[in-house]
């Protein structure tokens, strides 16, 4: 599972209150529309595939100005990410993001992509000491020079094993946002790098 320390997005929500009537009496007006900086992280996305296996978050807002993300890896038998999950790879804390401000910065988003400047939602980006897990129908438990793996077994004889014993030290640090789809980046000195997209399902 990747970790992921920097998210962009730029799109928002929009919340309206509701006025009181009744006996005949006219509708107060309703207050103008509040846009959440980060509302438009909020929902189920899904990454690209990458060797039968595709990265995914689900997103929840936190108030007005912060998200928790819970990340998950799925695998599938087919290289190409299509049919049934086999298996689920999940870290037992979710990422917390909190707004920070926005700004203007250049970025390639993607290998061989020409850098444009786009509006980055910066965020403060929380990973907590966590452990993970790994289940379904093709787990298994091995043990190679007396380390215990949890291992992916694929149709076609192929296997990825990963060692999910004790925990991953978490960390924190800056990150940003931006949408059409959603793009996670690095904070790399006073820019960022690509690191993976999503799109929202």
């Amino acid at each position: 599972m990747k970790k992921t320390l920097a998210l962009i997005c730029t799109t928002t929500t929009l919340l309206s209150g509701c006025g009181g009537g009744g006996g005949g009496t006219t509708a107060a007006p309703l207050p103008p529309p509040v846009a959440l900086p980060l509302a438009a992280y909020v929902g189920e996305w899904a990454g690209e595939c990458a060797d039968h296996q595709r990265d995914g978050v689900l997103i929840k807002a936190v108030g007005n100005s912060a998200l928790s993300l819970t990340a998950r890896t799925d695998y599938y038998d087919k290289a190409d990410c299509s049919g049934a999950i086999i298996a689920t790879e999940r870290s037992s804390a979710d990422i917390a993001m909190t707004y920070v401000s926005s700004v203007d910065s250049s970025v390639a988003l993607g290998p061989g992509v020409a850098a444009k400047t786009i509006k980055v939602d910066q965020v403060n980006v929380v990973v907590p000491t966590s452990t993970t897990t790994l289940s379904g129908s093709a787990v298994s438990t091995v043990t190679q020079n007396g380390v215990q793996l949890q291992c992916v077994s694929y149709s076609n004889g192929e296997r990825a094993c990963a060692n999910t014993q004790g925990s991953q030290v978490g960390g924190s640090g800056p990150g940003g946002l931006y949408a059409t789809d959603m793009y996670t980046l690095i904070s790399s000195g006073s820019g960022y790098t690509f690191e993976q997209r999503f799109s929202k399902k």
